[in-house]
């Protein structure tokens, strides 16, 4: 076909190559928007989840601490029983046969801490 005297077909194939070069530019710019959007969402949803994290560590983190607070100051308990039975033992070999009257008031210390001073968990489980 021809129009104004200028082969259509002849002008088709001259600009064919330059056409293709702005097909394939569009399309490069259509998969780089693509996925430039798509690095966008992944970026937004990990900022998400990191808030979250951090908002429920945030909350848990006060009782994590509260928890180790108890279970260190049961321990000191417990071993404060230990030094308490360590020094009951010395007083019964150093008093020998009188040791029930000179090592009571220690019997009765050590005694009331094994009721008192036992490693508690933080978790309580009704039977």
């Amino acid at each position: 076909m021809t129009f104004l005297g200028v082969d259509e077909d002849k002008i088709v194939e001259q600009l064919k190559p330059e056409l293709q070069k702005v097909v394939d530019a569009i399309t490069g710019l259509a998969a780089t928007l693509v996925l430039a959007t798509i690095i966008c969402a992944i970026v937004y949803i990990y900022r998400q989840l990191k808030e979250e994290r951090r908002a429920r560590e945030s909350h848990s983190r006060p009782k994590i601490q509260e928890r180790e607070d108890h279970l260190r100051e049961s321990w000191v308990k417990a071993m404060e029983a230990r030094l308490v039975q360590d020094e009951l033992v010395k007083c019964h070999r150093y008093e020998g046969v009188n040791h029930l009257e000179n090592c009571k008031w220690l019997a009765d210390k050590y005694i009331r801490m094994l009721q008192e001073n036992r490693v508690k968990g933080y978790k309580k489980i009704e039977v």
